[in-house]
Order: structure tokens, then sequence, then C-alpha cells
């Protein structure tokens, strides 16, 4: 059953109070910035556990473990605060969430995998799972494909939303991780740093105007972004530490903190 407009706008107001603290807790540059300068991974690993951000399980093994926690979490959040007709909204978050996992499932149903290798936990379950009958020639072209599959999907949910916000958000990112991807083959790094500059400016401004929509889910649509994009970028920082990268090259694969 679909709420009233009006049934939905008060069940949203009433959510803010919530968001205000989920909110409060997301990263910092200082925090990141902290765990950059940590002397060694296992350092790096005992900083995360005392971001507030971070769910730590009393068992965790690894900084994964509390990574796939953190995540679900979010959702949990996120839908305690949304109307059950609503939820499908995010699940152009939590696909995006999926990615590699997906790819990962396709590139070993093709050869491209050891047997020993790890699939990577997604941790947040979605019903989305793309299936392609054509055969594939590299992992490249797996990981184009999904991510082909997986926008078309994630701009099928943005549309059927019924926020424009929401929908020029999805669209606007889902160009931008195209053009990320077409400077792969690209040898100008300051055109993808000045690329990069142009786009988080525009992602951050997209995410602060849904905060002001206090009557629908674009403010809970706002928090769970940043919160999805922070996840992110520590789990990029935390594999690099524990990998013993270096400094400036952990800088470089880290998504920009919106």
């Amino acid at each position: 059953m679909i709420a009233p407009p009006h049934t939905l706008g008060q069940h949203f107001a009433y959510a803010l109070g919530r968001l205000g603290t989920l909110e409060s807790e997301l990263l910092e540059q200082s925090d990141v910035d902290r765990i950059l300068g940590a002397k060694s991974g296992e350092e790096a690993v005992k900083m995360l556990r005392d971001i507030n951000f971070i769910v730590v399980p009393d068992d965790a093994k690894d900084f994964q473990e509390m990574i796939n926690t953190t995540a679900k979490s979010i959702k949990e959040n996120v839908e305690n605060m949304i109307p059950e007709d609503k939820k499908f909204i995010f699940d152009t978050l939590w696909i995006e969430w999926n990615r590699p996992t997906i790819s990962f499932n396709i590139k070993k149903q093709n050869g491209f995998v050891s047997d020993i290798a790890s699939e990577p936990e997604s941790s947040i379950d979605s019903s989305f799972d793309p299936k392609f009958t054509e055969p594939f020639e590299s992992p490249r072209d797996i990981d184009d494909a999904v991510a082909e599959a997986c926008d078309a999907e994630r701009l099928r949910l943005a549309k059927m939303s019924s926020s424009s916000a929401i929908r020029a958000y999805v669209l606007r990112m889902i160009d931008i991780e195209k053009e990320r991807r077409s400077f792969r083959d690209s040898d100008s790094e300051q055109d993808a740093i000045s690329f990069e500059q142009d786009a988080i400016e525009s992602v951050r401004s997209s995410l602060n105007e849904m905060k002001t929509m206090f009557l629908g889910p674009e403010p809970i649509f706002s928090y769970a972004a940043k919160a999805m994009s922070h996840l992110s970028l520590l789990r990029v920082l935390l594999t690099g530490k524990v990998n013993s990268l270096d400094i400036q090259e952990i800088k470089s694969l880290l998504p920009p903190l919106l």
C-alpha cells in the first residue's frame, strides 16, 4: 500500500532527527589523514576501530569485516527511516557497492580467476544479478559490461523514484564513472585531476541541495550516498595501508571525500 503524500511527508520529517545524528558520525578529512599517516597496516586498522562511523564486531578479524558490518548497518539505518515502497530507490546505491562482487563472479565463471582467489564480500543484499550470454575476451571486458548493466539498472530505478534530484544525481554519477573509465586510456594526468575537481564539486552541490528537501526521501538519500562513498574510501585506504603501499600511491587511488 502506498502512503498518501502528507503521511509520507510526516514520515520523512520525523526521520530528520535520526539523520542528524548519523551525519555527525561521517568521516572527516582529519580521519583520513590520520590513517594515511599510520606507520603500518596494523596501526591503520587500530585507528579504524576508533572512528565513530565504523561498526566494529566483537569478533572482527580484519578491516574488511569491519567495512562489511558498517555497510550492513548503513543499509539497516536507512531502511528504518523510509517507507517500504520507497526502499527500491536506494538500490541505486547498493548495486554500485556490489559491483566488484558481480564482476568477480562473472570473471570466475569465465576462467579469469584462480581457484584460490577469495570472492569479495559485498555484505549488502541485492536482487540485481545481470546475465550475459556472449563470451568475454578479457577481465576488463567483464568490468565494462558489468558497469554498463549496473548503470542501466540504477538509472531505471532512479527514474521510478519520482525525484528529479535523485534522478539527476544518479545520471551525473553514471556520467562521472564513465569519464573516469575513459581516463584509463589517457596519458593526461592533469586532465584527470581537473575533471575530478569539477566532478566532486558538482556532486557535493547536488547532495547538499537534497538535504533541504525535507518532505521527501532526498535527505536520507544524500546521507546514504555520502556514507557509502566514505566507506569505499576507507576500503581503498586500508587496502593500501595493509599492503604497504606508498602514501602518495594510496592518495592517487583514493576517491574524493564527499
